[in-house]
């Protein structure tokens, strides 16, 4: 297996209020969220999917303090979200996020394979609405679909979480 863990691994690229842009994980852009001025990306899709994506992994670290009270809500909104319920659920479902996991991959199929008869594989352009597939014509993107180029695991994960 390879180790694409999406809690640690710099995926999500943000811009810090200096004005200088990273990445970051999973784990550090809810525990750190308070430094940390935007999500970016070309793509608008792929800074949506992230947002739903976090918040999804913060509702379900808080559920056992849902639903939140007022005075709770101030708490948190002025001292960040709170470590110990993200680290406790990071901890009990760290496997669940890794990208290239051999039994649970994040957000995938792995029985998948046999379903296509025609293919055993399709580029990553088909996790990416912007890009041309098979049924759309190219007007603005040039991108050969077929060309089988290979992308970082970080852009990979971004592209998955667009596509969900």
């Amino acid at each position: 297996m390879q180790a694409f863990n999406l809690l640690d691994e710099p995926w999500i690229t943000v811009c810090f209020p200096d004005g200088s842009r990273g990445g970051v994980g999973i784990r550090e852009a809810l525990l750190e969220a308070k430094k940390i001025r935007a999500i970016e990306n070309t793509s608008p899709l792929v800074v949506v999917a992230i947002h739903r994506l976090l918040l999804a992994v913060l509702y379900r670290a808080l559920s056992e303090e849902m639903p939140l009270s007022g005075e709770r809500e101030d708490q948190i909104l002025a001292s960040g979200f709170p470590g110990n319920s993200l680290n406790g659920y990071f901890g009990k479902w760290s496997r669940r996020f890794y990208l290239f996991d051999d039994e649970f991959p994040f957000w995938q199929m792995p029985r998948l394979a046999g379903l296509f008869k025609d293919k055993d594989y399709f580029s990553w352009t088909v996790l990416a609405a912007e890009h041309n597939t098979k049924n759309t014509k190219v007007l603005f993107d040039h991108f050969d679909v077929n060309s089988g180029e290979p992308i970082p695991y970080a852009a990979a994960a971004r592209w998955l979480a667009a596509a969900q």
